[in-house]
């Protein structure tokens, strides 16, 4: 919900408590990288596109292979399609719209 509201300092204790119920070492990792995804959500809806979207980009190139979900690539294209209208000619809108295209899809096994 904070990530949708662009309500960053909220946003930012639940995913710090995320981090200390399920640590990073514990599988599966793709929990944190939804989360940090949903943190670059919550920083482009805050008006933070050009943040957000280095930050999606860079869970997005640390992401394991085998952790790129389908729902893992679905909060990541939320974020591409969270950018307002007037920021989508960013360099970065296309290039993070490129990585996801060219992400293999893996069921949840």
């Amino acid at each position: 919900m904070h990530a949708y509201r662009g309500d960053g300092e909220p946003l930012g204790q639940a995913v710090t408590r995320l981090r200390e119920v399920l640590p990073a070492t514990s599988p599966p990792r793709r929990l944190h990288v939804q989360a940090d995804l949903l943190q670059a959500l919550g920083r482009i809806r805050a008006r933070d596109t050009r943040g957000g979207l280095q930050h999606a980009a860079t869970v997005h190139d640390d992401c394991p292979a085998d952790q790129r979900t389908k729902m893992v690539i679905s909060v990541a294209e939320q974020v591409v399609e969270s950018v307002p209208e007037q920021d989508g000619g960013e360099p970065m809108v296309t290039e993070l719209g490129t990585l996801l295209a060219g992400s293999h899809l893996r069921a949840i096994t």
